[in-house]
């Protein structure tokens, strides 16, 4: 079996196994396909963690190969929508902007200004504001 919640899911293995992964901001999912063998019949995706935890495959199994490409359509939107609302979760409510601040000379030449999540190791993250400025000098 395998569930989706707000910041991760559990799933279950043959012998009854669980297992619970937390997503972060930088976590990955997309459709892959395996090239030969039973595997190649199924459906799956690819759970892509933060290096170096290992990635996770899933596959969907079913008779009908459109239903299953549906159902594996649900997961991988409904994983990547996760990710997205840990993100915003993260994130201050402002938009990246390119104007400089009135009367702070040292935005002049902004390009570019926004927040910007930082992995700063294995277990922690920083929100951090940044500026990319035009290039000065020779």
């Amino acid at each position: 079996s395998f569930s989706l919640y707000v910041n991760g899911f559990v799933f279950s293995t043959p012998d009854g196994l669980e297992a619970s992964v937390s997503l972060s901001p930088f976590s990955l999912v997309r459709n892959c396909r395996f090239q030969s063998g039973e595997c190649s019949k199924l459906k799956s995706f690819k759970v892509s963690l933060v290096e170096p935890d290992p990635c996770c495959y899933f596959a969907v199994q079913n008779q009908c190969e459109r239903e299953a490409e549906e159902e594996r359509s649900e997961w991988v939107l409904g994983l990547s929508h996760t990710i997205l609302l840990i993100t915003d979760s993260l994130l201050p409510a402002f938009p990246v902007t390119c104007d400089p601040v009135p009367g702070a000379q040292q935005t002049a030449r902004r390009l570019m200004a926004g927040y910007l999540i930082h992995r700063d190791d294995g277990n922690s993250i920083s929100v951090l504001f940044c500026e990319l400025h035009a290039h000065t000098g020779s």
